[in-house]
């Protein structure tokens, strides 16, 4: 019996947190903040279609460029956001993404149906489907707990060779 693989739209938190290209600085701040999330897909306010994301990283940088004060009332969102984020397809599978995530040193992602954003997806929800595979492989607790000190594409390579009747060795 082979492992199910889940897919995007299986791992990816749906209806996340968003801003729009006109919000202010310190609304996305204080957004960031209250949500305890590190990225906001930002969706331009009249179509509803995504047009980038913005970090505490872009926000960090800035701030350490500009003064407070002219940095939360002057700087335009659109300045400070990252317009071409690498994106994912909520119909691809949980090894292209962490192959796109490893390739890139990504955190997290929007995930689009189009120009829509229907979720995001982080290193946490790859990582937890890893495991859950492995588990549902019935792998020993001996070989869990070898895991626990590898990167995800070590997972993933893992479950690719359960998958393939392999003897997967770490």
């Amino acid at each position: 019996m082979d492992v199910h693989i889940p897919k995007v739209e299986e791992l990816m938190i749906s209806n996340p947190v968003v801003t729009f290209l006109d919000s202010n600085i310190i609304h996305v701040a204080a957004t960031l903040l209250k949500e305890k999330c590190s990225f906001l897909p930002i969706l331009d306010r009249e179509t509803g279609n995504f047009v980038g994301i913005i970090s505490e990283k872009e926000l960090m940088e800035e701030l350490v460029n500009d003064s407070l004060d002219r940095f939360f009332n002057e700087t335009p969102l659109e300045f400070l956001m990252n317009k071409n984020p690498h994106t994912l397809s909520p119909e691809m599978d949980m090894f292209n993404a962490e192959e796109i995530f490893r390739a890139n040193n990504l955190r997290h992602a929007p995930v689009l149906k189009g120009k829509k954003i229907v979720g995001i997806i982080s290193r946490k929800e790859i990582l937890e489907a890893a495991l859950g595979c492995i588990k549902s492989k019935k792998a020993s607790f001996i070989e869990i707990n070898k895991l626990k000190n590898f990167e995800t594409a070590t997972l993933t390579d893992y479950i690719k060779k359960i998958n393939d009747r392999q003897n997967p060795v770490l």
